[in-house]
């Protein structure tokens, strides 16, 4: 086998194969769930404020109501009382009891007017509170 053209020698050939180990891949599915974890945190986020942006808006409009027809009853009444205080100038027939009555009952109904408003008022800054940017609905 050795000669001048032939260097001795013994070649073997042999093929293995070895897969590659891939470091990354549990970082990988642990931001991929990391991710996830975020979306659906967010998305929880925008479900609950849009809950509470259409139960404020709806507790606004069910307190507007109220101011309306408050506003109405205390026209109603204060046209009543201004009759009786003309019916008085003019000495007609008084009934000051009535006058009174007719006053008790304007200033009852202007309290319930003025609460019914500050409440729909406060619907309108709560519903402006929660609708601007940068609204954390933690606190």
């Amino acid at each position: 086998m050795e000669g001048d053209n032939n260097p001795s020698y013994v070649a073997f050939h042999l093929q293995l194969t070895l897969p590659i180990p891939d470091w990354k891949r549990p970082h990988l599915r642990a931001l991929s769930a990391r991710e996830q974890g975020l979306t659906e945190r967010i998305q929880a986020d925008n479900r609950a404020l849009s809950d509470l942006v259409l139960l404020t808006t709806a507790l606004q409009a069910a307190q507007a109501a109220p101011v309306e027809r408050y506003r109405e009853t205390a026209t109603v009444v204060e046209r009543g009382v201004a009759n009786l205080r003309k019916a008085l100038e003019l000495s007609g027939p008084t009934y000051l009891l009535e006058i009174v009555q007719l006053q008790t009952r304007l200033l009852v109904t202007q309290r319930s007017y003025l609460r019914a408003q500050l409440e729909c008022e406060l619907q309108k800054i709560e519903l402006d509170r929660i609708t601007s940017p940068g609204f954390d609905t933690a606190g």
